[in-house]
């Protein structure tokens, strides 16, 4: 694996060895962020891991189309979804 260098210091590894949640979410891209949002919301504990420790310096919502916004506010809403201006 490459060595990034960020800048940043490195983080103490937390005392324990075992860390326990309910959804480990790989990725926090457009899925993940999403993944942890909509858990977060229900109420399901969740730990998002990431291969870098920075966000993207460039945008991302161009991946994310009407009908897929529309599902997810879907599963969110429900049948109804508020409407958009």
């Amino acid at each position: 694996m490459p060595i990034f260098d960020d800048g940043q210091k490195e983080r103490e590894l937390p005392d324990s060895t075992v860390v326990e949640t309910d959804v480990l979410i790989v990725g926090s891209g457009p899925a993940g962020a999403s993944s942890a949002l909509l858990l977060a919301t229900l109420d399901v504990p969740n730990i998002g891991i990431a291969k870098l420790r920075w966000t993207a310096n460039t945008l991302r919502a161009h991946i994310t189309n009407q009908r897929a916004t529309r599902d997810a506010l879907a599963a969110i809403f429900g049948p109804t979804v508020p409407a958009c201006a």
